[in-house]
């Protein structure tokens, strides 16, 4: 018999406990609901933004990329003056998107194209600066910047980019054409110790490389 009561009372007491439980939790819901009720609609407006912000920036490309694909009309038939107003309109009215990044690049090359390095650098050089880690593009900046300091003759810090521009993505696609770049550039100055070894070293990493046929041409001429 003492066991049966002493199981009854040990019923009894975690039945109060519960009682006890249910009720500060009651008291509790009533003091606090408005805060809850609050914060739970608190979270729903944080999600609508973020969704209407997902959206917006979603129809903002999607517009930006008509304005770029109307640009490289112009680009396609030579007339650079459109294309540059076009581009300079998309950057200005599109900023923030992804499709206004790819617009500040082309402006550069569209530059390289009518041989007006100074501006070309210009654009590259801010590119790099608002963008220092955007992957393939600020590669294709660094690049534009190596292209621009050949034309214009200077052959040593042409040589210096292209390295940088390899630095930069040493295992990548830009990896063998800055390598073989940096390569003809040594020749260029003479430089055939520098030559050799950037050439080597584009045939040793890439040799499957569609630019090794001329790495191995600078290695002919340089001395295997």
């Amino acid at each position: 018999m003492a066991t049966v009561h002493s199981k009854s009372t040990k019923k009894l007491v975690k039945e109060d406990e519960l009682m006890i439980f249910l009720s500060k939790a009651e008291e509790w819901f009533e003091q606090y609901w408005r805060i809850v009720a609050y914060s739970a609609a608190g979270i729903i407006v944080v999600v609508i933004v973020f969704w209407v912000m997902a959206v917006s920036r979603a129809n903002a490309n999607r517009d930006a990329g008509y304005d770029l694909a109307d640009a490289r009309k112009y680009l396609a038939t030579g007339d650079y003056a459109q294309a540059t107003d076009k581009l300079k309109a998309l950057i200005a009215h599109r900023k923030g998107t992804d499709i206004a990044e790819e617009a500040e690049l082309t402006l550069g090359r569209v530059k390289l194209i009518e041989g007006k390095n100074d501006e070309a650098s210009q654009y590259f050089q801010q590119f790099l600066k608002e963008h220092p880690h955007d992957g393939v593009r600020s590669i294709g900046a660094a690049n534009g910047i190596a292209v621009t300091l050949e034309s214009k003759g200077k052959l040593a810090e042409a040589y210096a980019q292209y390295r940088k521009v390899y630095e930069m993505d040493k295992t990548g696609i830009a990896a063998p054409q800055a390598l073989l770049d940096a390569a003809r550039v040594a020749l260029d100055l003479n430089d055939y110790a520098n030559a050799k070894d950037n050439a080597l070293t584009l045939v040793q990493q890439f040799p499957l490389s569609t630019v090794r046929s001329q790495a191995d041409d600078i290695l002919n001429r340089t001395g295997r």
